[in-house]
């Protein structure tokens, strides 16, 4: 049998969190392979990005073509949660106010690949993971749909699949009842919706609108629990065309511990996930990614780090998860009593 072909790193998953690891790693020196399962750009739902993403773009070599995408820049956003309007701003610098991104998915990620790429990332697409290879404990590759892969590290970008953490088996720990999310599109001109996202209560949950290209509206709705009005929009919509049929996903509150061990990692929501009214999903998905390359770097370099980079990096992402967690609880609390009475319910 030929030997496998080797890499230094293998990232599985295309979106934010897998090209951060993979361009840093690449950066770094290291020889990175990215399997990406979709042949072409899928068609996700846009999202808002925080200002504090635009250093992390800077650093990855990105952040002039994000500018040049002309997405929509907001400087915060509205919130009516049980109660009355208010603008929540991003804040200010010595430029002024900070301004963060209303930015369709597809090309945002189109840019972080094609930045993978330029900096020599061995892209398989389309390309799956079917099973990690496993030797004394250790992760040591993946057997994929285009063949077998060793590697030293296996990173996981696959997002709420969570594709290694139930190969390995790892504990996986609810903080929430079920959770789905709607999104949909709807054609037109909204002049209360022209420039900052609307966070409000709806029945059930909460409803985000945003603005995401010219003429071009999107509105996400959270619900605690499955609803049968699926014809269901914002009210403000209403006089719009409807755009594509809406899409669900799952965003039930979660955490993976341990994020990483023996030979991987996990990054993005492949580790955790939380309630998406943060609006910092790609952000945190891009840190987690810059931070497991760091560590994989450190441990490529011999440096015999203390405790060790997969101890480091688990840590770090549980108490970042357990901050935002709290700040989450506290910045809607008011409707935390509803949660609560559908989880005792089950």
């Amino acid at each position: 049998m030929p030997p496998l072909p080797k890499t230094d790193v293998v990232v599985i998953g295309g979106g934010p969190g897998g090209t951060a690891t993979a361009i840093r790693c690449a950066q770094h020196g290291l020889h990175v392979t990215l399997i990406e399962g979709a042949e072409l750009s899928q068609s996700l739902t846009s999202e808002t990005l925080h200002p504090e993403i635009e250093p992390l773009l800077q650093t990855l070599g990105v952040r002039d073509s994000v500018l040049a995408a002309g997405f929509p820049r907001c400087p915060g956003r509205w919130i009516a949660l049980q109660g009355e309007r208010q603008f929540h701003h991003f804040g200010e610098d010595s430029h002024g106010p900070k301004l963060g991104f209303q930015v369709k998915r597809s090309h945002f990620d189109t840019l972080l690949l094609e930045q993978a790429k330029a900096l020599g990332v061995n892209i398989l697409q389309p390309c799956r993971a079917i099973e990690p290879l496993v030797s004394q404990g250790q992760i040591q590759g993946l057997i994929t749909t285009w063949g077998g892969i060793e590697a030293t590290y296996v990173v996981d970008a696959t997002g709420r699949c969570q594709w290694l953490a139930r190969k390995l088996k790892l504990i996986t720990t609810p903080y929430s009842p079920p959770l789905h999310v709607e999104y949909g599109y709807v054609m037109g001109h909204c002049s209360e919706q022209e420039y900052s996202p609307l966070i409000a209560s709806a029945p059930g949950g909460w409803v985000c609108v945003a603005k995401v290209q010219p003429l071009r509206y999107q509105w996400t709705r959270l619900k605690w629990a499955e609803h049968s009005n699926a014809s269901w929009h914002p009210p403000n919509l209403a006089h719009l065309w409807p755009g594509d049929p809406p899409h669900t996903v799952e965003v039930t509150w979660r955490l993976v511990n341990p994020a990483a061990g023996p030979g991987y990692f996990l990054v993005g929501d492949a580790a955790a996930v939380l309630d998406p009214i943060s609006s910092q999903g790609v952000l945190k998905a891009v840190a987690s990614g810059m931070m497991a390359a760091h560590l994989i770097n450190k441990q490529f370099q011999g440096g015999q780090l203390q405790p060790s980079p997969a101890a480091r990096y688990s840590t770090w992402l549980r108490t970042n998860f357990y901050q935002d967690l709290l700040h989450l609880q506290r910045f809607y609390s008011p409707v935390l009593s509803e949660i609560a009475t559908l989880a005792n319910a089950q």
